[in-house]
């Protein structure tokens, strides 16, 4: 199996927003208190004919 990775770049798409169940949501949020230094977070998805989605956050 090949997986494809990359970065996406929410302004060359209409954007809409991520969904995510609360139990993620609460795991990013602790992931990002314990490691402030960190500017981007890996995401996996269920789908697995898109490719991993790279997002980057600010504090």
């Amino acid at each position: 199996m090949e997986l494809d990775t990359g970065t996406f770049n929410p302004d060359e798409f209409s954007w809409q927003g991520l969904m995510m169940t609360p139990a993620a949501a609460a795991h990013i949020r602790d992931l990002v208190s314990q490691q402030p230094d960190k500017q981007g977070l890996r995401l996996g998805i269920k789908n697995q004919r898109l490719p991993p989605v790279l997002v980057t956050y600010s504090s």
